[in-house]
């Protein structure tokens, strides 16, 4: 077996495109293998390896030579004009008597045999690694030496090897890119490496400050922050682990240290001090028990040596409490403005230019609070429930947010704090923006609910009106979470609502928009089912249970119904009648094909010409499901026990009733009660499209 290495040096990549690339790169090369068969096994094994400053692949399984072939070529018809045949056997190399004749579709062509000779390996792939490196699909890209090539960013060295041997590549000199036979250290070690073979060039750069493996650099981070909180007893929040990869992605030789917060800066909002560390500094902060900050924070930095990591933490601290004075300053200020002189500043700040400022958001959310408050029969002072809405965007206002917008509705629930507002308030529009992802919670207060469902659907139907929709590829106002968000409130709090009637015209009046007459809040519905149908896939191995109960178009916009009808259909698939009856389900559809490609089988039975104690027994019991299934309202349970009641009388039937029998009528009518097993089934789900 022959051994591939490439090493592909270049200057910082962001660390949100390294993966995209490798992974491109990884298809590319996979595809070029099997393209010219220069795999010795099935399995193709490419090893892939990055930092920001290089990209390393490796496969140890390739053949010495590609083997020679037969290759068959289609030509043009045997009636096709002479210049045409003529310019064919010109590009394959061989005379018209070497051609053969072959019928397609009651036309005649001509064919062609053309031996390929089998090259080397590092032939074809030397050929190809032009064509594959320029043909990148990059979000963002730049031109530095070469005017037309682009790149993420400029490539400085570009090696190839196969079998321990230096392949020079020509093309390289075109784009002004190196084609040096080594490697390179840490740049802070500025060596050039040497190596004999794939194995000692990792062994060399290891002793040489740099980890070619991400995971790696993740668990020398990880074991660092482990050894550090067991002595300091704090803890490290598992949402963080991003932070990791983050940092473990910009350095190739992680050395990890550990700052500390002064008291004086402790004394600010958490949030805030959470914001500066992670969006400012890549910094990752430390907890102590019950979500409180600690005053620790762990800093990342690409190898420091012993003697320079005290003042290197020493500064990096100096950084940090530049930017919380930044931050001190503001929330002092914003203190001082009280949350009343600040309402007629939302007239200033625009939502959207159809949709007009926040203060008509404002105006449009305090509407779906008081219908959201009528639809749920929620128990809530009114009072508090127009000044938690009136109260909500108020910190858009504050230089905090303008500088740090993460910090929306936090600020806010603290400054309505400070002021002396209800609990209720200040908990509601401190949570007006949950679920702000899938992992986030939602919030379980009734006027907190109402908050961040008002700002949602707002939010939603704004931009439908508008027709501002999201695209395969774009979702610039983040309607897709806002639609999750929606649904995730709904049913982790049990909450009952027909949206589609919530959506009345006394609330698409309050948008002031012209021609929306012709509005169809169907398609909105529809968006919100196609996220729901994602939401189900999401928290369920069995995807096909999600594919079953909605293989007809279901249009419904009682989102908390639907839930209750998969959960309990994803129960009775698990359980031993529920398998019986998917598998006796698939017996039957199997049966309505083969037959249905015979005989015209009936959308009804004949009752008449029922004539066996099993089948009328079946016949009956169908009848008596399909109204129960009809009028199912909420009991899922009750209809699943009527559809599992249906396994012994089907199972009769299939033992006790002949189907292939001389008289064609009652055949086709027995055919039929097996239609009707399917017609029926199907109207809960459809079972053949569940794995046992």
């Amino acid at each position: 077996m022959s051994e591939l290495f490439i090493e592909l040096l270049s200057e910082e990549i962001p660390y949100w495109l390294q993966k995209n690339i490798v992974e491109q790169l990884e298809k590319k090369i996979t595809d070029l293998i099997i393209e010219n068969d220069l795999s010795s096994s099935k399995k193709i094994d490419i090893n892939y390896n990055f930092t920001h400053l290089r990209i390393v692949f490796s496969c140890n399984n390739l053949v010495k030579e590609q083997k020679s072939f037969v290759k068959e070529i289609k030509g043009p018809p045997v009636n096709a004009p002479d210049n045409a045949i003529t310019g064919f056997l010109k590009k394959i190399g061989i005379s018209k008597n070497d051609l053969e004749k072959r019928k397609i579709n009651n036309q005649y062509y001509y064919f062609a045999k053309h031996k390929v000779i089998g090259e080397k390996t590092e032939i074809i792939i030397k050929n190809n690694l032009e064509k594959i490196i320029t043909d990148i699909n990059l979000q963002k890209s730049m031109r530095w030496t070469h005017e037309s090539f682009k790149w993420a960013r400029p490539i400085n060295n570009i090696f190839f090897y196969f079998d321990d041997k230096f392949v020079p590549l020509d093309f390289l000199e075109k784009y002004s890119i190196n084609n040096d036979s080594f490697s390179c250290s840490h740049k802070k070690l500025d060596k050039e490496i040497k190596f004999k073979n794939f194995s000692d060039y990792k062994k060399k750069l290891n002793s040489n400050k740099v980890v070619i493996e991400q995971i790696n650099r993740e668990n020398i981070i990880k074991k660092s922050i482990q050894d550090f909180c067991k002595i300091k007893k704090t803890i490290l929040k598992r949402d963080h682990n991003a932070l990791i990869s983050l940092n473990a992605g910009l350095t190739e030789y992680p050395d990890v240290l550990f700052g500390k917060i002064k008291n004086d800066y402790m004394k600010l909002p958490q949030e805030i001090l959470e914001v500066v560390m992670i969006n400012d500094q890549n910094f990752i902060p430390l907890f102590l028990e019950k979500n409180k900050l600690s005053p620790y924070f762990v800093i990342i930095s690409d190898f420091i040596e012993k003697k320079y990591q005290k003042e290197v933490t020493e500064d990096n601290e100096k950084v940090l409490e530049a930017r919380f004075e930044d931050a001190a300053f503001y929330w002092k200020n914003d203190l001082k403005v009280r949350f009343d002189s600040r309402k007629k500043l939302l007239n200033d700040i625009q939502f959207h230019q159809k949709l007009g400022s926040i203060k008509d958001r404002v105006d449009r959310m305090e509407q779906f609070a008081l219908n959201l408050e009528k639809s749920f029969s929620f128990k809530i002072n009114s009072n508090n429930l127009i000044q938690a809405v009136q109260l909500s965007k108020l910190d858009l206002t504050t230089g905090l947010v303008r500088e740090f917008p993460e910090l929306q509705g936090i600020i806010g629930g603290y400054i309505a704090e400070f002021e002396k507002k209800d609990k209720s308030i200040s908990l509601s529009v401190r949570e007006q923006y949950m679920p702000k992802g899938p992992s986030d919670a939602c919030p379980k207060n009734n006027l907190s609910i109402i908050l961040s469902l008002s700002d949602k659907l707002d939010t939603l139907l704004g931009f439908f009106l508008v027709d501002e929709t999201p695209t395969s590829s774009k979702d610039p106002y983040a309607l897709r979470r806002s639609a999750l968000g929606i649904l995730r409130i709904i049913i982790e709090n049990n909450l009952k609502i027909e949206l589609e009637s919530f959506f009345n015209k006394e609330l698409i009046e309050k948008y002031n928009l012209d021609n929306t007459d012709n509005f169809q809040i169907k398609s909105l519905i529809s968006f919100l089912m196609d996220r729901f149908k994602f939401f189900l896939k999401s928290i369920t191995r069995k995807q096909d249970v999600v594919n079953a109960l909605f293989s007809k178009e279901i249009y419904s916009s009682d989102f908390l119904k639907l839930y209750k009808k998969f959960l309990a259909l994803n129960d009775f698939v698990n359980e031993g009648q529920g398998k019986k009856i998917i598998e006796l389900n698939k017996r039957a559809l199997n049966i309505v094909i083969i037959e249905g490609k015979k005989l015209d089988i009936k959308n009804f039975v004949n009752k008449d010409l029922l004539k066996e104690k099993d089948e009328k027994i079946l016949v009956e019991l169908l009848d008596e499901l399909k109204n129960k299934i009809e009028q199912e309202d909420d009991d899922f349970k009750g209809v699943l026990k009527k559809i599992s009641d249906l396994h012994a009388p089907l199972n009769n039937f299939f033992d006790n009733v002949m189907v292939n029998v001389n008289d064609n009528q009652i055949k086709i009518n027995r055919l039929s009660i097996l239609k009707k097993v399917i017609d029926t089934l199907k109207i809960y789900a459809d079972f053949s499209k569940i794995q046992k």
